[in-house]
Parts: C-alpha cells; structure tokens; sequence
C-alpha cells in the first residue's frame, strides 16, 4: 500500500513539474517581444528593467542595477519613449487576452498589463497626521482616537499594504508610532519608539533585520526604495506607490499615502477603497450600511468653522467619535496572524493593544474659542484648507503641535534624459551593509510566516533573476546641494549585454526550478532582553473578522537572513500575509 502511495505521489509530482515546465517555456516565448522592445530601447537599462517586471510578476526579487539612476522598475519604465511603451501595451494586452482563452499564466499577464497601464493614471492621496486625523483616498476627513495596531490602507491584490501603530500619549490622545509595509513582497517597518530588539543605531527593520538607510536611497530586494533625510522618509513601491513617514525628535509619525486608483483589485483599510466616492469610505463588511456613521460625519465637519459650539453639538460629536472608533476602527485592526510588524519574544499585537481607551473623547467643543481661532491663523499660515484644516486646528490648540502640511512628492523622472552606457561600462549600485553599532537581535520566540504571492511560474534558464548583493560602496555628490549620487553595480559576464547572476539560485535537483532557501536561525540572547511596557493599559487581543478581500501573500527575499524557511502560497487563492515578528 506504502508503495502505490509513492509511485502515485511521484507520477504526482511529475505531471506537475511538466506543468509547470510548459508554463515557464510558454511566458518566455509570450514575453520575448516585449524583452526585445526594452533591449532595442537601451541595452543596459532594458535588459534589466525587462528581467524586473518579469520578478514582479512572479514575485522574484529584480537583478542589482547597473547604471547611475536610483530608479524603481516602475520609474524606469515611465522613462520610456512613448512609442515604445504603446507597443508594449499592445503586445502585453494581446497575451493577457490569449490567456483567457487557454488558461495559462493569466494572473501574470494581469499583472504585468496593470503595471504598464499606471503611467496613464492619476495618483490619489490620503494621510494619518497628528493625534491621530485620517484624510481618506476620496476626501473623508475623520479623527480616531485609540490604542492599538491597524490596517491603514492595503491593494486587494497584496502587492501593497501599510499597517500603523497607534500609542497613548494621554488618557485621551494617542499618537502613531510605528509603521509596518508590504514593499510588493518585501516587509519594512520604522520604528519612532518601542524597537522590537536590541539595535538602537537604526529605526528601519527590512524583514526583521535593521538595515541603515541614514541620509541615503536603499535599494529593497523586490525592487523599491527606501530614501531618507534625517527623519523623513519616502517609501517608493516597485510598482509606483508612495509613502511618506515625518517622524518628530518624540518619535510619532505623520504618515502620507498616494495610490493609483484605476489598478485591478482597489484598496481597503482606514484610508477607504479610493474609489471616488467619499460616502462609503467608513463601510465594512462587518457594517456595510454607513448612512449614520457618514451622516455624522458631514454634520460635524464644520464644527471647527463655529465660533460658538453648543454642548448639544459637542456631547453628539462624542457619541460620534466613540461610535466610529468601535464599529469602524475596530474591523481593522490586526492580528497576529496578519500583522506586518516585529516583535520582542513573548508580546504581540495585544501588548500593544488597549481596547478601553480613550477614557473619553476630546472635540474642539471644549476649547475656548480664542484657542480655535489663534489655531486656525496658525494652520492656514501654513497653507493648510480643507479637511486636514479641521485635525490641525485640534493638535494645535490642545497639544501644541506644529501644522504639518501634506508633502509634496517629487517625481524622479521628470526631465531626465538617458544616454544609452555601452554594456562593458555598467557598473554595480547596489547597498552599503548595515553595520551595527550594538549586537542586534530578533528575540522573538513565535513561529513567523512569510508574506507569500501566488506564484504560477517558477523561474527557468531563461529567466534568471539576480539577487542583490551587499557591497561597500561611496557616496559622493551630484553636483546639486543635498543630493546623493548613486553608486554604480555589478559586472558583466564577458558575454556582450549580459549580465551573470551574481549569487545563483538554489536548485531543487530539477532543472530550472528553485527551491526556497532556508533561513538562518537566530541566536536567542543569554539574558532576556528589558522591554518597556507601553504606557497603555494591555487586555486581551480580540477576534477579529479579517477583510473579505485578502491580499495575496508575498514570498520572502531570499538574500535577507530570516528565521524561517519560505513558503509557497497556494496558487489560485489569493490569502492575506501571515508573520509575527521578523523573518
């Protein structure tokens, strides 16, 4: 019996690997046009932003850059020649069309057109600033006073995702703290207090490793960058996404968010579905009739604008923001199945959590009214109008905080002009290693999972993705004050317009597969680490129902040291990402 359940296993896993086999040999012959298109573009700069989107679409990480530009996949690819990105979109819609018809590698040709569709369209932005205020992707302006771990805004199709922790900084105030990212496959967390191990020498955790991105552009294995100047930062998906993180000499953070609206899949989470229509930015499948909460809500949104607010209005505006903090807030908060961010050994989202609070709400009803008027001369000073008026007005007035105006982001791309650099020339720009300045280490004793993709096609001798490297390298300047000019990377292989993978990929035993790497193990410290209770009152983590649209799992770079090994997500069925703590 034991050996027809092997012969049965293995003719299994045969069929599959042939499968498998023909799949990877049809997207390579499908994609051979467009890699041609890039080649003939620029040879050096085609060639690898050919290899990257083909990484993005199946969740590898992107070769190491080998030209001046710190540039995502997606910002390269908006350098294109509009000629050349037409036909590029011709050519991919022609394959995304002919695998509908036979079922073959359809999730990546979606992909792939959704990318090159993005340079047509329009960014939208929303934010969390302050104690904390929310402005949502379609205008919604609301205040959410509590305590705990939350999904700010994520894609429905798992490449982007931003979770935030909020800490009292009161009995009534909490502020963000940390900020946790699914960078399209790569999980990067900033840290403005309460570090999840023992290295103070960096705020940045990438995969639950500290990395050092001081006055830098750190490349991300999954091909985005990290850019940051003292304590900005800005967080470039390689699909085009922005994030920008203020953090404050305090530690608390103002987070701003831009997505691209008319991708496949939407997005949900505090930030609302960006779909254009303000009215349902406060539904959830949990409450999916808002029509109260929304009611509410534009009643108040002038409240800041009276000079003279009635106890009526004021004591209403309470029950408001109690009912908006338990009906809306609470359906997205995290779990520890869901959570994106790192964790000392025996906490977890609960530590950080504290159901009770606040004890009350604040408005700007119990403010005098040469407060609110001296607050608000303050803010539009500082150019501030609209919805983020109402929250600046608030911090102002009761904590003294500064008027944060939204930032500004600056396209790389715009009147940048490529030469083409011979092949022979490229040069490797890759990472500056992070050196600690104390031992650093991941206590955490749970078992994390990774962020994992469904991944159709595996890679094949075609399709060799390169893994990054870490290499010293300098900085020096650009010529222009306060900018950084990147540092070149890798070698050709001797073979004119090739590139040879600088750390191969580990093989399964079967040609043109690979087999996930197994992370290294940490070392538990000999003495437990001191952990600082958060001043919030701890309880018990709740049950909640996670979102009904869950984004796909990502896989886990495999040049990061992890605690885990890498696992593959089932393909068709899109899952939300699991992991507790680094990996």
């Amino acid at each position: 019996m034991k050996t027809k359940k092997l012969l049965l296993f293995l003719i299994l896993g045969s069929l599959n690997f042939n499968f498998i086999q023909a799949q990877n040999e049809v997207f390579t012959r499908e994609f051979s046009s467009i890699e041609t298109e890039l080649h003939n573009w620029d040879p050096l700069r085609g060639d690898w932003l050919s290899k990257s989107i083909q990484a993005i679409a199946i969740n590898q990480v992107i070769p190491d850059r080998n030209f001046p530009e710190n540039f995502t996949p997606f910002e390269m690819m908006k350098t294109l020649p509009l000629t050349t990105l037409e036909n590029i979109r011709n050519k991919a819609g022609n394959n995304m069309n002919a695998a509908r018809q036979n079922g073959t590698n359809l999730q990546i040709w979606q992909t792939i057109v959704d990318l090159f569709a993005r340079p047509n369209c329009k960014t939208t932005s929303g934010r969390t600033f302050g104690d904390p205020h929310f402005s949502s992707f379609d205008g919604n302006s609301y205040s959410m006073q509590s305590v705990g771990e939350f999904v700010l805004a994520k894609s429905n199709t798992g490449y982007f995702e931003v979770q935030t922790r909020q800490k009292a900084s009161s009995a009534d105030v909490s502020l963000n703290v940390a900020v946790a990212m699914n960078v399209g496959g790569d999980r990067l967390c900033i840290y403005g207090l309460d570090k999840p191990d023992s290295d103070n020498s960096t705020d940045v955790r990438l995969n639950g490793t500290p990395i050092n991105v001081e006055n830098m552009t750190y490349f991300l294995p999954h091909g985005g960058i990290i850019k940051n100047n003292r304590n900005d930062y800005v967080i470039t998906w390689p699909t085009g996404e922005k994030v920008s993180v203020q953090k404050n000499n305090s530690g608390f953070m103002n987070i701003f968010t831009e997505v691209y609206p008319c991708v496949m899949g939407g997005y949900q989470g505090l930030l609302g579905n960006a779909n254009g229509l303000s009215e349902d930015d406060l539904k959830t499948p949990m409450n999916p009739d808002n029509s109260q909460l929304y009611a509410s809500l534009v009643s108040f949104t002038d409240v800041f604008g009276n000079t003279q607010v009635s106890a009526t209005s004021n004591q209403a505006e309470k029950e408001y923001l109690h009912k908006l903090n338990t009906d809306f807030g609470s359906y997205w908060r995290v779990t520890d199945q869901t959570t994106l961010f790192d964790y000392w050994i025996g906490n977890n989202t609960a530590s950080f959590t504290d159901l009770s609070f606040p004890k009350y709400h604040k408005t700007v009803g119990d403010l005098d009214p040469n407060q609110r008027e001296t607050a608000r001369k303050n803010c539009e000073n500082q150019g501030i109008r609209g919805g983020d008026l109402k929250g600046c007005i608030f911090d102002n007035a009761l904590l003294n905080i500064a008027p944060s105006p939204r930032p500004i982001f600056k396209d790389e791309t715009k009147d940048v002009v490529l030469e083409r650099i011979p092949v022979e020339n490229a040069k490797p720009n890759i990472n500056i290693p992070h050196v600690q300045k104390e031992p650093g280490t991941l206590p955490n004793s749970a078992t994390p999972q990774t962020l994992n993709k469904p991944l159709k096609v595996e890679n094949v001798d075609e399709f060799k993705v390169i893994k990054p490297v870490n290499s010293s390298s300098k900085e020096s300047s650009t010529g222009k004050e306060g900018a950084l000019e990147p540092v070149s990377k890798p070698v050709s292989s001797g073979k004119e317009g090739a590139l040879e993978p600088l750390s191969k990929p580990v093989s399964s035993g079967k040609e043109g597969a690979l087999e996930p790497v197994s992370k290294p193990v940490y070392t538990e410290p000999k003495s437990k680490p001191v952990y600082s209770v958060p001043e919030t009152k701890s309880s018990p983590q709740p049950v909640y129902v996670p979102p009904v649209s869950k984004p796909a799992p990502v896989s886990k770079p495999v040049n990061v040291p992890a605690t885990n090994p890498v696992k593959t997500a089932p393909i068709p069925v899109p899952v939300p990402p699991i992991k507790r703590g680094g990996f």
